[in-house]
């Protein structure tokens, strides 16, 4: 389900339109127009037609939201911008009137003697208490790495609470922030100098490992010979390329961290900082307005200086003026004195001085040299790491730990401290969120989709070293370069994507052999997730059983276990990848069937697919009313895998049973197999269906794509894909049948009428004649007494059946047709007049009454149409 919005004021926050893909679940991806963006919600494993497409509309009207908000503060810093303007206007007025009144200018006041100006006096020490109370609070609810680690082992904070490191911090001012805001994330510890590392290495360690994975023991490697980096960008052009930005945090060894620095070890480190990047970079230091350190500005830098220095930061991406820090943290203590930024006269260099470490350094380039931006930040950090040392006795070069590496403020940034940045044009690569997806999780970055390409980011862990992450950003560059290239001449590409190759999506755990522990699951949302947790014992019974087909436990959670989901909306998080994992794993599966499907273990399903109990036979004669109805209903095949555990050659066998069984038919159920574009298992059609046929299709609603949803990729449906997967498409274009997507076959008939019998006879009829061919080759369709017809998704258990109305409706809202549909166990959706009404139970009806309960309820809500239009007269235009 897509739609299409214009976003003309979100479209230059990535950010948030990234935030609200992630929270609702769906893709959002810029459309050919300017300032519009098609949000496309495909979770098809999981939720019925009808749930995805209130899930669309649940996005789509939150994106309305954040477009008038944005609207609003648009103007509004509009208005307050040509208020500054004229005021500034009306100043110029008066200093021009003040300058012509004076018989005699005073003299200004020449840098030398600014820098002359005898030092301001340093802001008075903040009283904060820092004593370590006998007992922490509780802490069993705090999301931080420091929380979670000093809740897990009450005895750490005992051992380490009364010591006091070489600079006299305590173990306090390390952990307060963390302790006292159960909300704040991250490590939640802020190191307050070199010495903490070893003192409360203990902690330290733990929290290190949490947050960035780098175990215990472990030694950081530590390389900045740039001779090492390879001449030349691999490849890449800057055409490919707008920018590079890497960033880079260093500390002073010998003076406290920002945290807990005096005012004078700030305004030293603010000194020869400043005093060192003049010497080295052309440009100028500019303190933050307010400071009254820097005796050059000894009121920090005017508001000219500020618009200057913010647009020439920004004149690449982004705003690299320093940011304030939160409300309450340490590191703001004192907050402006001796904070700064150096800015290069080119723009493409940017330090800040004493933010959250005493040196946050930035270089941008344009283009595609990731390794000359790389080694002109070295260049820059280098020189001002000598120049502080030999200026300041006090300092002794950046601090360093033997195994750590390179040591920050906040533990989880240490070893290398490095962040890379790189934007690139890629506008083929973007459209294919599987692409997107694969980038971060094959590349460890974060990606933000702009305009036509996107901008990724990759901050190095401890354990590689800085070459190699120089390395791996361009490595990532050229994966995005090549797959676009190769995007643009049409060469397949799916095996190189993450769950699209030979094995499904890389995640927690792997599906061909379960491991022996779990891990933890405190924060999934799915069913089996929270199976495992009430009951360990079942997965210790489990985990070395296997299916009929020799599939694991594994293969069957394992989406439950990669994906941590929503919970707000909890999936399953289970599949069947075979017709006896029902049985096998029964104590998982039942459980779940019953909490999510109200299906015990005693309840039995019936079937019954006899076309002559359904009513209905022309329910709208007006043809008014019902526009179409669709009737969907998967099938799988007896004696083969289920789609998340078929192989290659099984996958095939499917397609050529099932293709042929559909050639046989005749009359008005005759049509014709397109496999996928390129596809190449179907030897009348090797390299799948042509460009021509794949835009009819499309055009036509029935065709589909690789899945992009983690669910399912974790599932293993999208493995060798799109190797003997296609579309059999009827002549008469009023039913369609696809291979090999989620099930192995599924059929769904499109009638354009309201006779609800007549769409479902010509349902069972394909049905039967496809399960009759099907039997000749000697398969039948998997079923039982008590699911029904067996899917791979459980919740398309039973009937499998989704039948769906589109109704027009002038005069009945959608509140009161879904009051009709609750009596009935169905659910709607409408926007305007346009309504659809579809069943949502699947599992414990059978065929004919989930289309007679559709064809009561529709009957009351036409009556209550034909009522209303009666007394209201014609509809508004």
């Amino acid at each position: 389900a897509t739609a299409t919005v214009l976003l003309p004021f979100m479209s230059s926050q990535p950010k948030e339109l990234k935030a609200l893909s992630e929270e609702r679940q769906v893709t959002i991806t810029r459309a050919a127009e300017e300032n519009t963006w098609r949000v496309t919600c495909t979770e098809s494993m999981q939720y019925s037609a009808v749930e995805i497409v209130n899930r669309l509309g649940a996005a789509v009207t939150e994106l309305v939201k954040l477009e008038n908000v944005r609207k609003r503060e648009t103007q509004l810093l509009q208005k307050q911008k040509t208020r500054e303007e004229e005021s500034v206007q009306a100043g110029a007025v008066d200093d021009k009137v003040a300058a012509d009144s004076d018989a005699k200018p005073a003299a200004a006041e020449s840098p030398a003697t600014q820098a002359a100006a005898p030092e301001p006096a340093a802001p008075p020490v903040p009283n904060i208490d820092f004593s370590a109370p006998e007992s922490l609070p509780d802490l069993a609810k705090h999301q931080s790495a420091v929380g979670k680690v000093l809740a897990k082992n009450s005895g750490l904070y005992s051992a380490l609470r009364e010591l006091k490191t070489g600079l006299n911090s305590s173990l306090m001012q390390c952990i307060r922030e963390g302790v006292e805001d159960a909300t704040l994330t991250g490590s939640g510890m802020t190191v307050v100098d070199e010495h903490c590392y070893d003192v409360f290495e203990a902690l330290v360690n733990q929290v290190v490992e949490q947050c960035t994975g780098f175990p215990t023991g472990s030694n950081h490697p530590v390389d900045l010979n740039v001779a090492k980096l390879p001449e030349g960008t691999l490849g890449l052009e800057d055409s490919d390329v707008r920018f590079v930005q890497v960033e880079m945090r260093r500390n002073f060894s010998g003076v406290r961290f920002v945290g807990a620095a005096t005012a004078d070890e700030r305004r030293e480190v603010e000194r020869v900082v400043a005093r060192a990047l003049l010497g080295a970079v052309e440009g100028d230091y500019y303190p933050q307005t307010g400071s009254t350190s820097y005796a050059p500005k000894p009121n920090g830098m005017s508001a000219t200086e500020a618009e200057m220095l913010k647009s020439l930061t920004a004149s690449m991406f982004g705003d690299l003026v320093m940011p304030a820090h939160r409300a309450g943290a340490i590191s703001a203590e004192q907050w402006p004195d001796a904070r700064g930024v150096y800015a290069a006269a080119s723009g493409n260099v940017v330090v800040w001085v004493n933010h959250e470490d005493h040196l946050r350094a930035f270089v941008r380039r344009t283009g595609a040299d990731i390794s000359a931006a790389f080694k002109e930040l070295v260049s820059v950090v280098g020189q001002v790491g000598v120049g502080a040392a030999e200026a300041s006795p006090e300092i002794k070069g950046f601090a360093q730990h033997s195994r750590l590496g390179f040591l920050t403020t906040d533990p989880a940034r240490c070893g290398t401290a490095l962040k890379f940045t790189v934007a690139m044009s890629c506008p083929s690569f973007i459209q294919d969120q599987a692409l997107v997806d694969n980038l971060a999780a094959s590349y460890g970055t974060s990606v933000e989709l702009t305009g036509d390409g996107l901008v990724f980011t990759y901050e190095a862990l401890p354990g590689r070293s800085e070459i190699d992450a120089a390395k791996h950003v361009t490595r990532a560059a050229a994966h995005v370069r090549g797959a676009e290239r190769r995007l643009a001449r049409g060469a397949p590409i799916f095996e190189k994507q993450d769950g699209l190759g030979a094995e499904p999506l890389q995640g927690t755990i792997s599906s061909k052999e379960s491991p022996s522990l779990l891990p933890d699951l405190s924060k999934h949302h799915s069913d089996v997730a929270k199976i495992l947790r009430e009951h360990p014992e079942v997965y210790a019974q489990l985990k070395d059983v296997r299916t009929a087909s020799g599939s694991t436990l594994a293969r069957c959670i394992k989406p439950g276990i990669d994906v941590k989901g929503d919970a707000r909306m909890p999936q399953p998080g289970i599949v069947a990848v075979d017709e006896s994992c029902f049985t096998v794993f029964a104590q998982l599966f039942d459980p779940i069937m019953e909490r999510r499907l109200q299906h015990g273990i005693a309840a039995q399903h019936t079937t019954d697919l006899a076309a002559a109990k359904v009513r209905g036979d022309v329910l709208d004669r007006s043809g008014d009313y019902i526009k179409q109805i669709s009737f969907r209903t998967g099938r799988n095949l007896r004696g083969l895998p289920l789609a998340g555990a078929l192989d290659v050659l099984q996958r095939r066998e499917l397609e050529r049973v099932l293709v042929r069984s559909l050639l046989h038919l005749s009359g008005e159920q005759v049509g014709d197999y397109f496999p996928l574009r390129d596809s190449t298992s179907y030897v009348p059609k090797p390299n799948g269906m042509s460009e021509e046929e794949e835009k009819r299709l499309e055009g036509q609603q029935c065709l589909f794509h690789e899945p992009d949803s983690k669910v399912a990729l974790s599932a293993g449906v999208g493995r060798h894909w799109p190797d003997a997967r296609g579309v059999f498409y009827s002549s008469c274009k009023d039913w369609f049948a696809w291979i090999n997507q989620e099930d192995h076959v599924k059929l769904t008939v499109v009638e354009k009428s309201s006779n609800f019998k007549k769409g479902f006879t010509r349902l069972v009829g394909l049905l039967e004649h496809l399960e009759q061919f099907v039997k000749e080759q000697d398969f039948e369709f998997m079923h039982s007494d008590r699911f029904g017809y067996l899917t791979s998704d459980i919740t398309n258990l039973g009937t499998g059946l989704r039948v769906a109305v589109s109704l027009h409706l002038d005069h009945v809202d959608s509140d009161q047709v879904a009051e009709v549909c609750k009596g009935y166990d169905l659910v709607c959706t409408g926007y305007g007049f346009e309504t659809s009404v579809s069943n949502k139970k699947v599992l414990g009806k059978s065929e004919v009454q989930i289309v007679n309960d559709l064809v009561s309820a529709l009957e009351e809500i036409l009556k209550m149409e034909e009522a209303a239009a009666s007394t209201a007269g014609p509809p508004c235009a």
